[in-house]
């Protein structure tokens, strides 16, 4: 049986802030998005980097973004576990010699951190990040699509412990199912179709069915990186970096 109830959690309620761009601001000449995507690449192992030690899956969350939109766009760069252990600390405080600093960390403090000063040294970095309202699917679907994935925090139950595929229990969500009665999460997101979405988590490919995304995902944030785009200057998904990074910029002002 499936059984993750000793992997480590650790994002933080999420802060609404009012000057995070919306998605919304960007999509009024978007094409409708594809029935489905996949920017998994076809690859299953992804590396835990630290998140089944300490609760630092903000920090791989971004790690397993870099080697999205790396593997799509150029060839597959994989951070180091003690690259992200790193980021983890700077973007948290979190200390190794102090396990009572182990507390997790706000996605779009993380955010605004890697915004600010690069990943990798300095040597990454992203042109922007903004949040999608979940309950619109059409939206969440085109920042999938568009900018190669979504990084998103769930308010886990503890009925998720026991599950292949995350989905709401059948008894719903009362005791076990209870949003958050396990903790929060932060994962990356690679891909969707019709049944439902994938997420990269604790170095491997989860499913959740879109009632569960409904009910338990609380915040999404897709980033524009320079790591999204390929030799032509367009990112897989068909885009050009300059159009990209100018609508950016208009959201973020």
């Amino acid at each position: 049986m499936t059984d993750f109830s000793a992997m480590k959690l650790g994002k933080l309620p999420p802060k609404h802030d009012a000057r995070i761009p919306l998605f919304a601001a960007f999509t009024d000449n978007l094409r409708p998005p594809p029935e489905s995507v996949d920017w998994s690449n076809g690859s299953t192992d992804w590396g835990e980097m630290g998140n089944t030690a300490v609760g630092d899956c903000t920090a791989a969350g971004i790690g397993h973004a870099y080697q999205t939109w790396t593997q799509n766009a150029r060839t597959l760069w994989t951070p180091s576990d003690q690259m992200i252990v790193d980021f983890y600390s700077a973007t948290t405080g979190y200390n190794p010699a102090d396990p009572a600093t182990d507390q997790g960390g706000v996605e779009t403090d993380v955010l605004e951190w890697l915004l600010k000063n690069g990943f990798d040294n300095g040597k990454r970095h992203i042109e922007g990040y903004c949040s999608v309202n979940t309950k619109n699917l059409v939206h969440v679907k085109q920042s999938i699509d568009l900018l190669g994935g979504s990084y998103i925090g769930i308010s886990l139950p503890i009925s998720a412990q026991t599950q292949s595929v995350w989905d709401v229990p059948a008894h719903g969500t009362a005791g076990s199912g209870m949003p958050g009665s396990w903790g929060g999460h932060c994962v990356f997101v690679v891909g969707y179709d019709e049944q439902g979405l994938t997420c990269v988590t604790w170095g491997s490919l989860m499913r959740m069915t879109w009632f569960f995304w409904n009910t338990y995902v609380d915040e999404a944030h897709p980033i524009l990186a320079a790591a999204w785009i390929m030799n032509s200057q367009r990112s897989p998904s068909g885009f050009p970096y300059a159009e990209l990074c100018e609508a950016m910029n208009e959201i973020i002002g």
